[in-house]
This record gives structure tokens, C-alpha cells and sequence, in this order.
């Protein structure tokens, strides 16, 4: 599967896909939060959602009002709504590797349970406090990355245009094969597969990643001559 394939809708998302959502209303991010929670819960996954800004009662009244039954999930099991100070930050720091273990943990819980699959959403507007171990983010990024293609799960990673710094933005960009913009969503030819993104070489990857961009460009230009 081409990890920055062209789709027209999140009802496209499949198995592996890592998601990047980019906005500034706070409608619009829950409208997309939403299709993706559901998505999932309609086809019978595991579903975790980590949120931040956006607690339980949030989630809960946002369904409420679609008059979507998500209670029935959460009561079920098969919809879990942990903060993230009880997941990304639960030693008090922020560690990748922790995280990424805890997410194997629950992808192998629901293949035991029997779902057809693992989905986790999370909120990254912690990333603004600066907890110990926060400029870690995009290693976690690029490694969850690796985790989705390798075991079929879906990842959908929430980011605030006017809570985080630029180069916060910029590095959800790279490690992220699609994006989702104020709702729109696109195949992100910013992307920088994990091997390149975490080996040594960063500036080698981004180089050929960008060459490669302006020649598929130049395709496309001739294609609508």
C-alpha cells in the first residue's frame, strides 16, 4: 500500500493508515475526530481515543447530540477514553518507547478479543506544555509510524494550528503519510518514511523525498499539456 496514496474521504482510511489532522476550529476537529471514531466502531474495531482538550464528558455530549449510541461502546469495552495523562504522560514524562509498548499491548488485547482491528485517535495539544521528554514527539511520530504499517492499525493524530510552535506542525507533516487540513484531506507528499525521518541521515531523506515531489510534479504538468 503507497502510505501517501491519494483517498477522497475518511470513510477511505484503511488498515495502516497514519492520519495527521491540522485545524484551528475546534468543529471541524471534532467532525473529523468523530467520522474516524466512528469508522471504527462501526466496523466492529477496538477503539482507543486519547484525549486532552477534549475529555469524556466532551466526547460523550459531542455523540449525545448526534444522538449516536457511544455509550454502549464504552460499556462494552470495545471503546476506551483514557487521558493522556494516564497514556503519553503516565510516568510524569513523556518516552516513545513506553508509549509504543502500551500500543502493543492494546492492539494485542483486541486481536484476543476478537475485533476486526485497533484504531487510536489522540490529542497532541499536551505537546505545548513542554513536559519532560516532549521533543521526543516525532520520534514517537516516525516510530508509530513503523508499528500501523507492520500490524494493520490505523493512528489519527490531533494537532492545534494555534497551539503548537511551527516546527511542531512541520515534524507532524513529516512523519505523517496523510493529512487531513480544516477537514480536507490529502496524500502528504511531505512525508518522510520512518527510516529516513530517525536515521542519521534526515537531511539526505528530506532531500530525495523533495527531488522526487518536483518530478512527479513535472508528470502531472505533462499529463495536463
Amino acid at each position: 500500500m503507497d502510505r501517501a496514496r491519494n483517498i477522497h474521504s475518511l470513510d477511505d482510511v484503511e488498515p495502516g493508515d497514519h492520519l495527521c489532522c491540522l485545524c484551528r476550529n475546534e468543529e471541524k476537529k471534532l467532525e473529523v475526530l468523530s467520522s474516524f471514531l466512528r469508522q471504527g466502531l462501526d466496523g466492529a474495531e477496538k477503539v482507543l481515543y486519547i484525549g486532552d482538550v477534549n475529555g469524556v464528558n466532551d466526547i460523550l455530549g459531542y455523540f449525545d447530540a448526534m444522538e449516536y449510541d457511544i455509550r454502549s461502546h464504552l460499556e462494552s469495552g470495545r471503546l476506551a477514553l483514557p487521558h493522556i495523562s494516564n497514556a503519553f504522560l503516565e510516568f510524569g514524562f513523556f518516552d516513545p518507547d513506553l508509549v509504543t509498548a502500551r500500543l502493543w499491548e492494546e492492539m494485542e488485547l483486541s486481536r484476543e478479543g476478537g475485533y476486526s482491528g485497533f484504531r487510536v485517535a489522540g490529542e497532541m495539544h499536551w505537546r505545548s506544555w513542554e513536559p519532560p521528554g516532549s521533543g521526543r514527539m516525532m520520534e514517537y511520530e516516525a516510530k508509530l509510524d513503523s508499528f500501523l504499517e507492520e500490524n494493520s492499525c490505523t493512528a489519527l493524530c490531533m494537532y492545534n494550528l494555534d497551539d503548537l510552535a511551527p516546527e511542531v506542525i512541520l515534524g507532524a507533516l513529516a512523519t505523517h503519510p496523510l493529512a487531513v487540513v480544516d477537514g480536507e484531506i490529502f496524500a502528504n507528499f511531505y512525508y518522510i518514511p520512518p527510516e529516513g525521518f530517525l536515521g542519521d541521515e534526515r537531511p539526505n531523506a528530506i532531500l530525495r523525498r523533495w527531488l522526487r515531489n518536483l518530478e512527479h510534479y513535472r508528470c502531472l504538468e505533462g499529463r495536463g499539456e
